[in-house]
């Protein structure tokens, strides 16, 4: 099937666990984790998609949570 994996990454190490948007679904959620970012971090979003969805787009948000 069509599957997407998106992974968040902080100065290009990964630091959440993977989320995977699977089949027909358009989103996924990974709320129960966190990782402290600080000024100048470089945070990225890495996605990939299964080869039955190649050619398709893939996108993402990250929320932060600055207290």
């Amino acid at each position: 099937g069509q599957d997407y994996k998106f992974t968040v990454r902080v100065n290009g190490a990964s630091v959440f666990s993977t989320v995977t948007v699977a089949g027909s679904n358009t989103t996924g959620s990974l709320t129960t984790e966190s990782h402290p970012v600080k000024p100048g971090d470089y945070v990225t979003i890495q996605g990939t998609a299964s080869a039955a969805a190649a050619g398709t787009t893939l996108g993402g948000v990250v929320e932060l949570d600055c207290p």
